[in-house]
């Protein structure tokens, strides 16, 4: 298990990783600006992505009001990888997620099932993470803060606040479930 000083929890930590990038490959393969990208970027220079060693879930009432009925539990798989050049192949890489997620959504844009919608969320936003679903966790440009999406639900049912910036999403990462509460 590869340990990492960006989670609270010292159990945590990742099975595998990307190769090692560069600052500037990690901007290169995303320019785009966002609050705090330098922490983004200080991440990925020490992991580039990888597959979460333990069961991994973030409660979103860390930062925001949840009601009984509403989502507050996130299963997180991995991190997505940054190619180190632009030709590489990884098999979940940022770049790669982003384009299929992007043609998918013109796929439902011809079908007029609403992929129009997603492809405007797709241009002003990066996948970071996935779920065991195959949902996507994602920093939005520029505010940073990060949003879930379940691209499952209709459009109009919108992204799912997480939390205010990606380390406020790391650093609040835990292992295993919250017990569930008695009564």
């Amino acid at each position: 298990m590869i340990r990492s000083r960006f989670f609270r929890n010292p159990e945590m930590g990742f099975e595998t990783v990307g190769p090692p990038i560069t600052a500037e490959q990690i901007n290169r393969a995303i320019p785009e600006e966002f609050l705090g990208k330098d922490q983004f970027v200080k991440f990925y220079l020490c992991h580039n992505g990888g597959l979460m060693s333990k069961n991994t879930h973030f409660y979103r009432d860390i930062f925001h009001k949840v009601g009984p009925n509403d989502f507050n539990e996130l299963y997180v798989h991995d991190f997505y990888s940054i190619p180190p050049n632009p030709g590489a192949k990884l098999p979940a890489s940022i770049l790669a997620s982003r384009e299929a997620i992007r043609q998918g959504c013109g796929d439902l844009r011809y079908q007029g099932a609403g992929g129009g919608a997603y492809i405007d969320f797709v241009d002003s936003h990066i996948p970071i993470s996935g779920d065991a679903s195959g949902d996507d966790i994602w920093i939005h440009i520029p505010s940073g803060r990060i949003r879930y999406v379940n691209f499952d639900c209709a459009p109009e049912d919108g992204p799912i606040e997480v939390a205010p910036s990606f380390i406020d999403f790391v650093s609040n990462l835990g292992i295993g479930l919250r017990p569930l509460p008695k009564g």
